[in-house]
């Protein structure tokens, strides 16, 4: 029997999160409460322009993950506490653990000119609607199983909704049954599913697969400067990186 990855045992986990979430409050009632908030709060913060206006004045971007968890934290080799995070910056992620909630206070703190990702191990739609409530801008979401079906309809429910919804790649397959479909957004994983270590190789070798028209975004623990500059040369220019 092959052995299961990592990764595939914490999005089992987050799926049995959500499935009792789902108890408390059905996807029927959580999309309407969703639509309350949206009309309520309409901010429309545009990931792709504060993208452009970073790159203008910069070689790459570089999105800072920032885990507050220690146990995750741990698993993602970085030893950066929530505690010493500066909400100040307008573009950045929050890693929200199901058993460690400080992460909460950062995004009431938020400033409407903000965009926050949130990051975990997510993968459905039940969780979109959860994150919009939570107060993120966006969602960071495993490309696991879905077929293009699902990954269409994921896209209209987060344009519906003006979320920045990014998909993330872990192999060719993957790639290939989000690109069709009209997804605005994907990030290639340079996280190995194993081991949680960086995994640099898999970016190269899946960037030729890419569209020229569409940016390079890599998903990756702390890297080097060395290493920046050499995933620069295969056309990556934003970093979603854990510190």
């Amino acid at each position: 029997m092959a052995k299961k990855k990592i990764l595939d045992f914490f999005i089992e986990q987050q799926k049995k999160i959500t499935n009792l979430q789902k108890q408390q409050l059905s996807i029927t009632e959580i999309r309407k409460k969703t639509d309350e908030y949206f009309k309520k709060n309409l901010i429309d913060t545009c990931f792709s322009l504060k993208i452009e206006q970073k790159i203008n004045t910069s070689s790459w971007v570089t999105i800072p993950n920032y885990i507050n968890d220690e146990d995750f934290s741990k698993l993602f080799q970085t030893k950066r506490n929530l505690v010493e995070l500066t909400p100040s910056d307008d573009l950045f992620c929050l890693f929200t653990s199901p058993i460690n909630f400080d992460w909460q206070q950062y995004i009431i703190q938020k400033s409407n000119n903000s965009l926050i990702f949130r990051t975990g191990f997510f993968t459905e739609e039940y969780e979109i609607y959860d994150s919009i409530l939570q107060g993120f801008n966006g969602l960071i979401i495993y490309c696991n199983m879905q077929d293009v079906y699902e990954i269409q309809l994921l896209t209209e429910i987060a344009r519906e909704y003006k979320f920045t919804l990014i998909f993330l790649i872990h192999n060719k397959k993957q790639l290939f049954t989000v690109l069709e479909s009209d997804a605005p957004y994907i990030a290639i994983s340079g996280v190995n599913s194993d081991n949680f270590k960086n995994n640099m190789q898999n970016l190269i070798q899946l960037s030729s697969f890419i569209p020229s028209s569409a940016k390079r975004i890599a998903w990756i623990n702390n890297l080097e400067v060395k290493d920046k500059q050499i995933l620069q040369q295969v056309g990556y220019e934003i970093f979603f990186e854990v510190h």
